[in-house]
């Protein structure tokens, strides 16, 4: 700030100086005025050049306030609270919801304001374990998947592939006397088509959401759901979180992940929460134990994101394969008019 204010004084000084030998060439190329005598040296502007460096000088200083007061606004609007940049990213989705992160380890799911939600909290996540889709398909050049068993013992799947004519390509086997319900994954694996999950829990009631469930949660016994791209299956405090995406290797059906979420031993640290709205994608966030509140409106920071994200939805900026943003072509609206 010194060097801007020094610069800015340097640059008053200098166009004063340049007008003062301006007006005394003219003065001297005329003559002597008559009836007028000035007194050499004497600088008329100096009154109204003092007057509107000032005014500039309080310009500058009023901007610079508006910018202190703006940025101490900032922290209250939530900045320094625990989790506020963490509950941003639910704003849109669920505005004033109080959620709740419990201490006691254990995987829940609820319905709240039109999202789904999935809290995971103090779990251990087992090894991801992934699934080539590619290979469960009967034939390379057709999408439909040959069923995926996931949570069977070794001798239910063994009888379950003897009594039919195309025997599973993949199972992932759970120890015997395991709670996890038996589950298999079939369907259309083609670019843009949802799977299809169904399970069995037993005795017991198994909970079901994803991207595709348009944000509402499925308890039952025995159940089926579409699978998008993401998803969770819930029992007894213990879940299966399943992720599909693109894989090099499968580049027609991509790829599925499943991952195994436990109680440990020990504290695992920070509880994983996603929200599943009604539209859209989900949200995934980590935050310690206790009681949020969702704000009620976006905060100030977040007006710059809002808009950006806007663009981006229609069009207007994109994300290069380098990370760096590439703007839309200036005939990009005639263009859509056509």
């Amino acid at each position: 700030m010194p060097g801007t204010f020094s610069s800015l004084f340097d640059s008053f000084a200098a166009s004063r100086t340049a007008r003062r030998r301006a007006r005394n060439l003219r003065a001297g190329s005329r003559g002597p005025a008559h009836g007028v005598a000035f007194a050499p040296g004497i600088d008329l502007l100096a009154v109204p050049a003092n007057g509107w460096l000032w005014g500039a000088l309080l310009l500058v200083g009023g901007g610079a306030l508006a910018l202190a007061l703006h940025a101490r606004a900032l922290p209250a609007a939530g900045g320094d609270a625990p989790g506020a940049s963490e509950l941003a990213l639910l704003q849109p989705l669920a505005p004033g919801l109080h959620l709740v992160v419990p201490r006691e380890p254990g995987v829940t799911l609820s319905q709240e304001a039109g999202v789904a939600l999935v809290i995971a909290s103090g779990m251990q996540a087992g090894a991801p374990v992934r699934v080539d889709l590619c290979t469960q398909m009967l034939d390379p050049g057709q999408p439909r998947l040959l069923p995926l068993l996931v949570g069977y013992p070794f001798e239910e799947a063994a009888a379950l592939a003897r009594t039919r004519t195309a025997p599973p390509r993949s199972v992932l086997l759970a120890n015997a006397g395991s709670s996890m319900p038996r589950v298999q994954i079939s369907g259309n694996a083609g670019s843009g088509q949802n799977l299809t999950l169904s399970w069995n829990a037993g005795a017991g009631t198994a909970g079901w959401v994803g991207d595709a469930a348009s944000g509402r949660v499925t308890r039952a016994r025995q159940g089926r759901a579409a699978l998008g791209r993401s998803g969770w299956l819930v029992w007894n405090g213990q879940a299966l979180r399943l992720v599909r995406q693109a894989s090099a290797g499968c580049p027609q059906a991509g790829e599925l992940v499943l991952t195994h979420y436990r109680a440990p031993a020990t504290d695992a640290g920070a509880a994983l929460v996603q929200a599943f709205p009604a539209a859209g994608a989900a949200v995934s966030l980590r935050l310690a134990p206790g009681g949020y509140q969702v704000p009620l409106k976006p905060g100030v920071g977040m007006e710059d994101q809002a808009l950006f994200e806007a663009l981006r939805a229609r069009g207007l900026l994109r994300l290069g394969a380098d990370g760096l943003i590439e703007v839309a072509p200036r005939d990009l609206l005639a263009w859509h008019a056509a």
